[in-house]
């Protein structure tokens, strides 16, 4: 990786002259959401347990017991809210399974656990009540990440996730859409009402705002955004953190990784944002246009000077 000296003292590390000309005619930017557009530090704000004979540190024993076997942001946050209200030691599960854009499933002894998402349900058939249906979609309005709780054949209770929006994402988003005339979209794995909630935090309109994408199909959306349905061709940045993010970071004609993000996600981007500060993906734009313009500028001065300065050593006067 090398950046040039004025780009790593403004916190953004390029990769490959390639990159700067390609900045100069980006016309449309995709955001994700967990991690870029949030803080990527998601925490517990509501639990509903549907099971009366359940109680609130029975139902985190379970949770927090299935959850520990796996390492994504949402599963931290639940593990962390167990940890606060079961004070003894989770029990180790088997038969762990990770479904990407599902949840996961596992063993707690004889019991199967499923934890994850509606569509985690409904393929194993789990029955979601209308009272827990109309909480969920209460909590998602309001741009939460609601995980849904089932064993025994049954939903036990849902748990619902907030991951706070970065300070500087809208301001950055409008100067974007407004001074740099830039479209800007959103992806997400999470639900259609939570990401436009999300949407609506930081000023990107509901059209374009792409939801309920499965971590494999990321790339393909950001494809898909290069040539529009006239076919015109569109110049694509992508701005990710995490390691589902990397093959849309690929395919993308600029990805740019936060710094605090996956080493995989980084290795994969054509740009690196050091400091984590979204305020950088317009300094990377800038710094990619700027810097182009002046090597042409050098070019042409080049040009001039050899036209002019060879025939003259070479004794034309």
């Amino acid at each position: 990786m090398v950046g040039t000296g004025v780009a790593a003292k403004l916190g953004v590390l390029i990769k490959g002259g390639p990159v700067l000309q390609t900045s100069q005619s980006v016309d449309t930017i995709v955001f994700d959401k967990t991690g870029t557009l949030t803080h990527g530090r998601p925490t517990v704000t509501d639990t509903m347990i549907y099971d009366s004979h359940l109680s609130m540190e029975q139902f985190y024993q379970v949770v927090g017991a299935a959850e520990s076997g796996s390492e994504h942001p949402l599963a931290r946050a639940v593990v962390a809210k167990a940890h606060e209200v079961w004070s003894g030691r989770f029990e180790e599960p088997t038969n762990f399974l990770a479904v990407q854009g599902h949840g996961l499933s596992c063993m707690l002894g004889e019991t199967a656990v499923f934890i994850g998402n509606r569509r985690l349900m409904n393929s194993h058939s789990i029955n979601i009540s209308a009272i827990a249906q109309t909480k969920a979609i209460e909590l998602e309005s309001k741009g939460k990440t609601v995980v849904f709780c089932s064993w025994q054949g049954e939903l036990k209770g849902i748990v619902a996730i907030s991951d706070t929006v970065r300070p500087e994402a809208r301001s950055v988003i409008q100067y974007l859409k407004r001074v740099a005339k830039v479209n800007v979209w959103m992806i997400t794995g999470d639900n259609a009402a939570t990401a436009r909630a999300v949407a609506d935090d930081v000023g990107i309109a509901h059209e374009h705002v792409i939801a309920e994408v499965l971590p494999k199909d990321k790339a393909d959306n950001v494809t898909a955004l290069q040539t529009d349905d006239s076919g015109r061709l569109h110049v694509v940045a992508f701005v990710g953190d995490g390691i589902n993010d990397a093959p849309a970071l690929t395919v993308a004609d600029i990805g740019i990784a936060i710094g605090a993000g996956t080493e995989i996600a980084i290795e994969a981007a054509d740009m690196v944002l050091m400091r984590s500060n979204l305020k950088d993906v317009v300094v990377a734009l800038d710094i990619g246009r700027k810097t182009y313009n002046r090597i042409r500028i050098n070019f042409l001065f080049a040009f001039i000077y050899n036209v002019l300065g060879i025939p003259i050593a070479a004794g034309v006067l």
